[in-house]
């Protein structure tokens, strides 16, 4: 049997390797900051640098095409109003910002902690679940990116903590 991990390209008559990229989750919204909403409706995510340089990040070594994204909130915190984001990017600071569709084709994307009881956990905060297709973007060629907050996280207890974790795969 053919291993599925190899295709032939006719062209050239010689195999080809599918690859994949291994990531870490990394914080790419610090703590806090999920819980200001910046505007209903962000068109200007230039504004959002010079409010708070933290939220730039960038792709590693141009790895990944796609941007998976979850939330990390306190393991006590109830009634939860879930926040909404929107992606941007953009290739270096020379480019305009342009909006990153989730994968499912929305503008904005809803780190949703509906399912609380079966969030992971680490003891201090629940993470969102992985959604391949609701919480992540295809990052069309871009290096570096923002994320804006149109509706802030929101609960009972503890807030200040939570953060937006991001995974290139």
């Amino acid at each position: 049997m053919a291993d599925p991990a190899v295709q032939l390209d006719s062209s050239r008559n010689s195999p080809t390797y599918l690859s994949s990229l291994s990531c870490a989750w990394a914080t790419v919204v610090g703590t806090g900051i999920i819980t200001t909403q910046d505007a209903a409706t962000v068109t200007n995510p230039a504004a959002l640098l010079t409010a708070n340089s933290a939220r730039l990040f960038k792709r590693p070594n141009g790895r990944g095409t796609t941007l998976l994204l979850a939330l990390g909130y306190d393991d006590e915190l109830s009634g939860l109003t879930d926040p909404v984001i929107v992606v941007f990017g953009r290739r270096n600071s020379s480019d305009r910002w342009m909006v990153l569709p989730t994968i499912s084709g929305s503008r904005t994307m809803t780190l949703t902690s509906a399912a609380a009881t079966t969030d992971e956990t680490d003891g201090t905060l629940k993470y969102t679940q992985a959604d391949p297709s609701a919480r992540a973007v295809d990052v069309l060629g871009c290096d570096e990116f923002i994320i804006a907050v149109q509706t802030a996280l929101d609960g009972t207890g503890t807030k200040t903590n939570a953060i937006v974790q991001g995974k290139f795969i």
